[in-house]
């Protein structure tokens, strides 16, 4: 008699006799956990895939939670076509498992199921689950380059943010209580608490997402969407800085005063530009944006915005890039004639160097017209980053220093108790960070950051010299 019969005779008796009335003669075949462990896995060998699922469930019904019975149903769904049913024994085997070399080989399962029955978002967790057990650097490579094709493949693109972030100046305050003006002879006024610099920590969270609504072999256009929160929690000495204050309303505040939403949905249409034969992948690229954003502020909205983009990218050479934009963007805010229109024009040079290591050359300029002349400004900025490619200890540093210059042309201020001033305005800014990549202490690629920024303001109206020191505490993707 072949195995097959041999574990469904056994299979058929047990069952048979496990159901016979209770005064009928005792004559059941019991099997051990061994044994009943061994027929499932010889029905699964010899393709008997319903018997061996038969056999797991038995199994399950002694130890619900058995890894290797799991295993058995998933692999014998995935033999039966039934995609979803795998994915789910895997999940479970996944889960109950002790050993890193099975939780790689059940995760790695799940995600072809999930891809089977085209859930590519699913696989894509699958495989980040996977990244954590992989047994080898082949594999870990083989992990991340599955995982880059199946986004491509994905139709749905979605990245989160999250970190925690300790600032000596929460709310952007100034350093000075004296709002003193260069070269204006007055008595220059006291700034209230709230408009100097709190101490606290901000949380954010944010999400970035694209649908990709149709694809050519040289275009494709996506919706977009984004939202992000800073949530600002304050420090026991901000809050008693508040208290001081002689005002009811700035004793009142909170940190959900200081606190701030965003939100913006859009359409990108990208395509390649100068394909030919010899290079079909074209020497640069074009993209297009059109997008509507909203702002709120301590619970209230602060403005809507409309904003057009176009951007060109070329490939200098293979170790080079260089991308252009413009955009324009119009702003309404929430108070009558409060509206503004910014133009912005930018430039970023990528050059790739030797050991993975990337130098990042960016410069922008915009202006901003309105009937406000508080808003209108012309502002340039230029910023240098560098990304170590290589590992400097169990860590990949990154590295970004820049300045720009700010000018309010009519900028109208209160300098006494009853008197506006309109003057100009010049912010002049030093900004710079580093952050550090803890890649190989991560969770399902994501690895755990830590980031440095400092920025320093001076200008001719004190209230707006500020400086800020910020701890991030954040996790990025490794790949």
């Amino acid at each position: 008699m072949c195995l097959k019969r041999a574990v469904r005779c056994a299979l058929a008796a047990a069952l048979l006799f496990a159901a016979a009335p209770s005064g009928a003669e005792d004559r059941s075949v019991t099997l051990s956990i061994p044994q009943a462990r061994s027929a499932a896995l010889a029905a699964y060998s010899n393709g008997d895939y319903a018997l061996a699922i038969q056999l797991a469930k038995g199994l399950l019904q002694a130890d619900p939670e058995d890894p290797q019975a799991y295993y058995i149903i998933a692999h014998a769904y995935s033999r039966l076509g039934d995609a979803g049913l795998s994915r789910r024994a895997a999940g479970y085997a996944f889960r109950y498992s002790d050993h890193e070399l099975d939780r790689y080989n059940t995760a790695q399962l799940a995600a072809r199921m999930a891809l089977k029955d085209e859930r590519h978002t699913l696989a894509q967790y699958w495989l980040r689950r996977s990244y954590d057990y992989v047994p080898n650097e082949r594999l870990r490579k083989q992990a991340v380059a599955d995982f880059k094709l199946l986004r491509a493949q994905n139709p749905w693109t979605v990245q989160l943010g999250f970190s925690v972030d300790p600032s000596d100046n929460v709310n952007s305050g100034a350093q000075d209580p004296v709002n003193d003006i260069d070269g204006l002879d007055t008595t220059p006024l006291d700034l209230t608490p709230s408009a100097l610099a709190l101490s606290g920590t901000t949380v954010n969270a944010r999400v970035n997402g694209a649908y990709r609504l149709s694809r050519s072999r040289n275009a494709e256009t996506h919706l977009q969407f984004h939202a992000s929160t800073r949530q600002v929690i304050l420090s026991r000495e901000a809050r008693q800085q508040l208290q001081s204050s002689p005002f009811p309303s700035e004793q009142a505040l909170t940190g959900a005063d200081f606190s701030s939403i965003y939100a913006k949905i859009g359409l990108s249409h990208a395509f390649r530009l100068g394909t030919s034969p010899e290079a079909p992948k074209g020497n640069g690229y074009g993209r297009l944006r059109a997008a509507y954003a909203e702002s709120w502020y301590s619970g209230q909205r602060y403005f809507r915005a409309y904003s057009l983009e176009a951007e060109r990218g070329f490939r200098l050479s293979g170790s080079r890039n260089l991308s252009l934009a413009a955009e324009v963007t119009r702003r309404n805010y929430d108070r009558p004639n409060r509206e503004s229109t910014t133009g912005e024009l930018s430039a970023v040079l990528r050059q790739d160097l030797a050991g993975g290591d990337q130098l990042a050359l960016g410069l922008s300029v915009a202006e901003t017209e309105s009937d406000y002349g508080n808003f209108r400004k012309r502002r340039a900025a230029l910023h240098l980053g560098y990304d170590v490619g290589r590992k400097i200890g169990p860590a990949k540093l990154s590295f970004v220093i820049g300045a720009s210059l700010s000018e309010y042309p009519e900028y109208r201020l209160l300098t006494g108790l009853f008197t506006l001033t309109t003057l100009q305005r010049e912010d002049k800014s030093l900004f710079g960070g580093v952050t550090v990549h803890f890649e190989d202490y991560g969770f399902a690629g994501f690895a755990p950051t830590l980031s440095l920024r400092g920025r320093k303001t001076e200008s001719n109206v004190g209230r707006f010299d500020t400086e800020e020191m910020t701890l991030s505490i954040g996790l990025r993707s490794n790949f």
